[in-house]
């Protein structure tokens, strides 16, 4: 799967009781909001870690936006995608309703 991933790509991964998200950043590689040792626990921050570590042994499922989505919402470029996760690196302000 790793071979078609693109630098941007939104990244999905479905842990059965919730979705895990993250962003793509090349190099097998991916930027998300989780404890460094799984996606809860402590110190819960934006970092970059593997691919294999934030897939576990799930399924990696690249998000799609509808046409909807896109008329109403700002898209960014795949650069700026990855610029705009990397500038947040070691964001510690996690909350499961207004910042996910």
């Amino acid at each position: 799967m790793n071979n078609t991933l693109e630098k941007g790509d939104i990244l999905i991964v479905n842990r059965k009781l919730y979705k895990h998200y993250g962003i793509y950043a090349g190099n097998k590689t991916v930027i998300h909001y989780a404890a460094l040792n799984g996606d809860f626990g402590d110190n819960i921050c934006i970092h970059e870690a593997p691919l294999e570590q934030f897939a576990h042994e799930d399924e990696i499922i690249v998000g799609r936006f509808s046409d909807a989505f896109m008329r109403t919402h700002t898209v960014y470029s795949p650069v700026e995608t990855v610029t705009r996760a990397r500038s947040r690196l070691g964001e510690r302000q996690y909350n499961l309703v207004t910042n996910n």
